[in-house]
């Protein structure tokens, strides 16, 4: 269904486990090297091991006021929280809130690992672990934000097409069916 932002909604948003592997370290490093007076704000939405860390980086990046730890919450109630969702990860094998986010009409920023390239196209993605790359995705993401909404509804489009339970069943179906 399509989302609703919330109002006071930030510029990003992150949804997932709090670990490295997940990269909110590398996001938090990227926010930072946005100028001050043009750093957007970011809703981290997760729980887990490191969300103290998490929050010691965040601080000790100057980024208190950026940023907002929400805890655990639904998918659908994350994407209420920030504009653009940002999956920063290091390694993934096909997450499910880049589609869920697609399906949303929600845009999306994600790391080019596993099968992410599989849903989204290259201009959405950075090198897993480019801090610069992800800094620079941020602040073109913040400049083009009506572009970036047309696109995202294009891209619901095509998640509706590609990544609907008929579609993936019948692939399943037709995979076996060749074997």
């Amino acid at each position: 269904a399509p989302r609703k932002l919330k109002a006071g909604a930030t510029d990003f948003f992150f949804v997932g486990e709090m670990r490295a592997i997940k990269g909110v370290d590398i996001l938090l490093k990227a926010l930072a090297e946005i100028a001050p007076e043009q750093r957007p704000s970011l809703t981290l939405v997760g729980d887990g091991p490191e969300v103290s860390e998490f929050r010691v980086l965040a601080n000790s990046l100057g980024l208190a006021e950026k940023i907002t730890f929400a805890g655990r919450k639904s998918m659908r109630d994350a994407m209420r929280l920030g504009r653009t969702l940002v999956v920063p990860s290091r390694r993934e094998s096909f997450p499910y809130v880049v589609i869920e986010a697609m399906a949303a009409g929600v845009p999306v920023i994600a790391a080019d690992v596993g099968g992410i390239s599989e849903a989204l196209p290259k201009s959405h993605l950075f090198e897993a672990g480019s801090i610069s790359e992800l800094a620079a995705k941020l602040g073109q993401e913040n400049q083009q934000v009506e572009a970036s909404f047309a696109e995202a509804a294009r891209l619901q489009k095509v998640a509706g097409e590609r990544f609907s339970t008929k579609r993936m069943v019948a692939d399943t179906l037709n995979f076996y069916a060749r074997l």
